[in-house]
């Protein structure tokens, strides 16, 4: 092939991997790695090569290169539609679906880690991601997941009796010099100065998971990851959501579908018009460690530890994380929906006083008045005297104004 057209054909192929999707990416990839195989015998890409070419519809080589045993050629596919046998109760943890067995590999992945989640409230659960650590493109990331395994399993004995937490591991190729988050002082490889990283591609070992610690909250969940991997960026700890039921039935999100993109085994390439160039290096350190290598599985179902859940302890943690979600955005309410926020929330702190402080009514009632007078300043005299509460939120958002004006001299 000239050499004209073999950087067009590069370039093409850089393009795909870059903005592809995950069909596109791996199909680009396959193209490169042949192409490579001709020119010179790799080992480790003719493994990969002739696994591929044995896959058909009726024996899958389910092999992570393959474009359609890893990931669906159509990324946003539709899920067979299926009857729920099970009520889906609010705040806990739900199956995506009842299938008995997808053909999806990324589902299967997603229900097996679902199996002794599920269930449990949704409140308890942390879905996780932790940067663990940079890998040379010629070095070994078998030989380094057990000292991560160990690690991580330190990290989850210092948090509540009858901790469970399932995920797997995935790498991702990055300049050194062009990360968003920081490594430890101590935790750098050995050839890297961290003062002055050099210019060059290493493989990122990233870790996704779910976590479950009855009785710790949210923050102090982070708090003993981050201190096991320090560095700005490194943790991100985010909150269970709700799985969404579409219009046929059929459920989607949650932790499963958490669970899900960590079994989606993506060839997270991005370098430009060098993508094509860092598929072999891809190639070269994804040799290095196996499928089963990706599992992480730490604790036991709560029916067999038979832990208990604290309901108490629950309804405690899931008014935390309401007043956390607010505060996250308070900046960005108008004055009005802080007054109902502030208003609910300390009402019921001042009713619950008031049952405990039976012979100080009157202080109570003085409390109420004061504090209603003081967020009803942005509206006029005459109309805060007559206003309930009830009415109040009657009233439709354009007829709120937006910031109190000046206190109304009496």
């Amino acid at each position: 092939m000239p050499i004209a057209k073999t950087e067009m054909h590069r370039a093409v192929m850089s393009k795909r991997i870059v903005s592809g999707s995950e069909y596109v990416k791996k199909n680009s990839a396959l193209q490169i790695l042949k192409r490579d195989h001709k020119t010179a015998i790799i080992p480790y890409v003719a493994e990969v090569l002739n696994r591929v070419e044995m896959c058909q519809k009726h024996h899958r080589c389910n092999s992570p290169w393959c474009p359609t045993c890893s990931n669906p050629r159509a990324s946003k596919s539709k899920r067979k539609n299926v009857k729920q046998t099970l009520p889906q109760t609010q705040g806990l943890a739900c199956l995506t679906t009842t299938q008995a067995k997808s053909g999806e590999y990324r589902v299967r992945g997603g229900q097996r880690m679902m199996t002794d989640i599920e269930g449990l409230p949704l409140v308890m659960c942390h879905p996780v991601t932790i940067n663990v650590m940079a890998v040379p493109v010629n070095g070994s990331i078998g030989g380094s997941l057990n000292d991560v395994r160990i690690r991580i399993r330190r990290m989850l004995d210092r948090m509540s009796n009858g901790a469970i937490c399932r995920g797997k591991f995935d790498i991702v190729l990055k300049w050194i010099d062009e990360l968003e988050f920081d490594f430890h002082v101590d935790e750098w490889p050995g050839e890297i100065d961290p003062t002055n990283l050099p210019h060059k591609r290493y493989a990122m070992l990233h870790f996704h998971g779910v976590i479950f610690d009855p009785l710790m909250s949210h923050r102090e969940v982070r708090t003993i990851i981050a201190a096991e991997f320090p560095g700005a960026k490194r943790v991100c700890l985010r909150h269970a959501e709700e799985v969404v039921v579409m219009s046929d039935g059929t459920m989607i999100g949650g932790l499963q579908g958490y669970l899900e993109y960590a079994s989606m085994e993506k060839i997270e390439i991005s370098f430009g018009d060098e993508s094509a160039d860092a598929v072999l290096d891809f190639a070269r350190i994804d040799s290095t460690w196996k499928r089963a290598n990706r599992n992480f599985s730490y604790g036991k179902a709560v029916h067999v530890s038979g832990v208990q859940i604290d309901r108490k302890r629950q309804a405690e943690l899931e008014r935390k994380q309401r007043l956390d979600r607010v505060k996250t955005n308070w900046s960005k309410m108008n004055f009005a929906e802080k007054f109902i926020y502030q208003w609910l929330s300390d009402a019921s702190d001042i009713a619950s006083s008031a049952k405990q402080q039976s012979l100080n009514r009157s202080d109570i009632r003085k409390r109420f008045n004061d504090y209603f007078l003081l967020h009803c300043n942005w509206c006029s005299s005459i109309w805060y005297e007559t206003l309930e509460f009830v009415q109040f939120l009657k009233l439709s958002h354009s007829e709120l104004a937006e910031k109190p004006p000046k206190m109304i001299p009496t």
